[in-house]
């Protein structure tokens, strides 16, 4: 070996143990990332995680009156848990589907509500927006996101449906249109 090409290699040899430092604490930092994401032990025992067949982490949020609201309360129902923002056009697109059926829902005594959990947002802000478009969806605010994050909601509209027995059937991310809706009520509710 030449004295350049040990200079060379001298030179390249502090980068590559730089880089594999920063790929290992990278790789670290995200299995501890994923890790703290996984589902943890509720009080009866059941997993508890924003998948398909676990138990729908529980969660206490105001309405936008300040009374507060608790997702295990609508045990026995079934819940289209939606997680929204009024500045969201394709959010905005799907309330007035999920209105209309929240009201079919009420006056056929189905078991089933929907709960609009509003992610970031200001109650006062939220309240306006129902009343102007005549909403009466129950909603709760998430003002700090937490609720959002146990959820690992990443891009809103996000659409849990919890199962009569406080467990995740089934989970849609983006604007629910109105047949889609027709078919998981079919698929769910009755």
């Amino acid at each position: 070996m030449t004295a350049e090409q040990r200079k060379k290699a001298a030179h390249i040899f502090p980068i590559a143990i730089k880089v594999a430092l920063v790929i290992f604490i990278g790789s670290a930092l995200y299995i501890y990332g994923i890790k703290g994401n996984l589902p943890q032990k509720s009080n009866s025992g059941l997993a508890e995680g924003p998948f398909a067949g676990e138990l729908a982490p529980d969660f206490t949020l105001p309405d936008l009156n300040g009374k507060l609201v608790r997702l295990s309360d609508y045990r026995g129902k079934v819940v289209f848990l939606n997680f929204f923002a009024t500045w969201c056009d394709p959010c905005r697109s799907e309330l007035p589907d999920f209105n209309r059926m929240d009201l079919r829902f009420k006056n056929s005594n189905l078991d089933a509500v929907f709960l609009l959990v509003n992610v970031r947002q200001q109650p006062a802000e939220v309240q306006a927006f129902m009343i102007e478009n005549g909403y009466s969806l129950t909603t709760v605010t998430d003002v700090s996101g937490a609720v959002a994050s146990k959820y690992l909601v990443s891009g809103i509209p996000a659409t849990f449906i919890v199962g009569r027995d406080g467990k995740i059937i089934t989970k849609r991310v983006g604007a629910i249109s109105a047949s889609l809706l027709e078919t998981l009520v079919e698929q769910t509710v009755r």
